[in-house]
């Protein structure tokens, strides 16, 4: 069933092509994709970029705090960072912002980890003090208050990781509060709003330090708030944004999450700096990335198999309750970037058990009983040969 609907929604995308983006959303069965984004939603799943619980009611207002979601998942694939667990097929919103925090683009934020002291409760800020900065960026994230409309036993209780998204958006600078302290997390983002947050997004792995664009051209250009124009200029010029029916950008209209999925698409598309077009800077170097694998339950992290496309490494946890234990295997790209292994495990122990195929991007391993298997490098997931 779930391969049909993605069959239709495909060819209902080729039947649209040419919808604009910002054209009114048309009704479409059981809050599926309008046909218009039908195909832009489908490859932005398929990227990671899409929260689990955020695929559905597709033309429904996207809030505050979903974009801010949406962002950090985003930053996440264009760094090639995927959670531990293929099988969940998201990026890992959390592992990109420490690893980022703590590289060298990371402290040209400006943002260190003192100015997380007034963003504490004041008694915990009086507890710790300069003790702040041997805090590590996830505790700090997860402490920190920035908003007075997000605390209380309600966020706590309920909203905990959203919050820490936010949170983690607000240490990057592509969110910023209101002017009487508040975030409004709940409340639809606008159509500039979108704009501006997209553009900070871009500017955190951006290569070149300016972008040439055109003058805007929108008819309804004044109405754009003055802190928006270069943003909505920018979006504009490389068709991440476009104008509603009748031309205009209409920048206080509000957002749908199939909107916030095509939009961020095209910055992984159209931009010139991005994954796709093979200048990003990474931020890590795969030994870098072994290492941080190791502490806590992860005693130590071995080297199965390298080449020049990437490495495995079997991680090996113990010291759980119960005394339990067990290795899971990643996948590091010397390019850059992390991926959990799914696999049937192979024996390692057998020098001649496994072998890469032609191209350096897969690995061919057999099991004890002869079984051989396809492990894809590129996306983790490993299948039968038959």
């Amino acid at each position: 069933m779930k391969q049909w609907k993605q069959y239709l929604a495909v060819l209902l995308a080729a039947a649209c092509l040419f919808q604009p983006l910002s054209a009114l959303a048309q009704e479409a069965p059981s809050g599926d994709p309008s046909p218009w984004a039908a195909e832009s939603v489908a490859k932005a799943i398929t990227l990671g970029i899409v929260p689990e619980e955020l695929q559905k009611d597709y033309q429904q207002e996207i809030t505050r705090m979903e974009f801010a979601q949406v962002s950090l998942l985003f930053l996440a694939a264009q760094y090639n960072f995927y959670k531990s667990y293929p099988y969940m097929d998201l990026a890992d919103d959390q592992d990109v912002v420490i690893r980022y925090l703590e590289s060298p683009r990371g402290e040209k934020l400006g943002f260190a980890k003192t100015d997380c002291q007034a963003l504490l409760d004041p008694e915990v800020a009086t507890m710790y003090g300069e003790d702040m900065e041997e805090w590590s960026w996830d505790l700090l994230l997860h402490r920190i208050k920035p908003f007075s409309d997000m605390r209380g036993e309600e966020w706590e209780r309920y909203y905990t990781p959203l919050r820490n998204n936010v949170n983690a958006a607000y240490v990057l600078g592509v969110v910023k509060g209101r002017e009487d302290g508040t975030f409004g997390p709940h409340d639809p983002i606008t159509r500039q709003e979108a704009a501006c947050m997209l553009e900070r997004v871009y500017r955190l792995y951006v290569v070149e330090k300016t972008v040439q664009t055109t003058p805007l051209t929108f008819p309804d250009r004044e109405a754009i708030g003055p802190w928006a124009a270069e943003s909505v200029d920018l979006m504009a010029e490389y068709g991440i944004m476009e104008g509603i029916e009748d031309g205009s950008f209409s920048p206080t209209t509000g957002y749908t999450r199939e909107q916030c999925y095509t939009t961020f698409l095209r910055l992984y598309e159209n931009m010139p700096t991005s994954r796709t077009r093979g200048n990003l800077e990474q931020l890590t170097t795969w030994e870098e990335e072994r290492e941080a694998l190791v502490g806590g339950f992860c005693t130590h992290a071995e080297v199965c198999f390298e080449n020049d496309f990437a490495v495995v490494v079997k991680a090996f946890y113990s010291g759980l309750p119960h005394g339990a234990s067990y290795d899971r295997s990643y996948i590091l790209y010397k390019k850059g970037g992390t991926r959990g292994v799914d696999w049937p495990r192979p024996r390692w122990e057998d020098g001649d058990s496994f072998r890469p195929t032609g191209d350096g991007e897969g690995i061919l391993f057999r099991l004890e009983d002869g079984q051989e298997y396809l492990l894809d490098l590129n996306t983790g997931r490993s299948s039968p040969v038959q």
